[in-house]
């Protein structure tokens, strides 16, 4: 699916990604950053994954910005 918009926490530890599904409502998915603990990976690595109980679903992109924004102040 296209990533319609995407956000981040001030701190940057937190993102969420809003895409449209083929029923036409809006799936947003808050990821957290993961950096490599291993030492595989340069010290500045990272990737952001999803938090499968972040996810929700609105009938708007209005909405589903407004639902986003709100899980990223309640992470923070």
């Amino acid at each position: 699916m296209e990533i319609l918009y995407e956000a981040f926490s001030p701190c940057g530890g937190y993102k969420y990604e809003i895409s449209r599904r083929r029923d036409g409502l809006f799936d947003i998915h808050v990821e957290k950053r993961y950096t490599d603990s291993d030492g595989y990976m340069p010290e500045d690595w990272f990737q952001y994954l999803h938090m499968p109980d972040m996810r929700h679903v609105a009938d708007s992109l209005e909405r589903a910005k407004e639902i986003g924004d709100e899980c990223l102040n309640n992470l923070i």
